[in-house]
């Protein structure tokens, strides 16, 4: 009897165990898809021999759900899903054929701070090439 009440308690502490380890996952998720939700401009892109400079940025945006745009004039807009692997510190893009931007599927992202800006580096894996969005904090 006590042994069965042992294990009982221990496979109630292992199902506690793993259901906030599996909370604090996804609230990780949602707090990386809280950052990057919204409209950034991407002024510069940085290559391994130079930058790239833009007069007028595109703006990029994230929607919520896994959609996204760049407007790279008043007339001229693509559209893109995108997923977030924030574990991992990757996000995968899927856009149309003949895109100017994002020409891999997966690159490695992160967010800092500067001043009152935030900075949302987008890089490809080879290391080749660096988006550089920021928007106001």
């Amino acid at each position: 009897m006590i042994n069965k009440l042992v294990e009982y308690r221990l496979v109630n502490i292992i199902a506690m165990k793993l259901f906030l380890i599996f909370m604090l996952c996804s609230c990780s998720n949602q707090i990386v898809q809280e950052e990057i939700d919204g409209k950034w401009s991407l002024c510069k892109i940085e290559y391994n021999v130079g930058i790239e400079l833009y007069n007028v940025c595109p703006e990029i945006e994230f929607a919520k759900d896994g959609q996204g745009k760049i407007l790279i004039s008043s007339k001229l807009e693509v559209s893109f899903t995108y997923k977030l692997l924030p574990d991992i510190k990757k996000i995968r893009f899927s856009l149309d054929a003949g895109r100017q931007y994002f020409y891999e599927n997966e690159y490695n992202y992160k967010i800092n701070i500067e001043n009152n800006l935030e900075i949302l580096e987008i890089s490809s894996r080879s290391g080749k090439k660096t988006y550089i969005l920021s928007r106001v904090k």
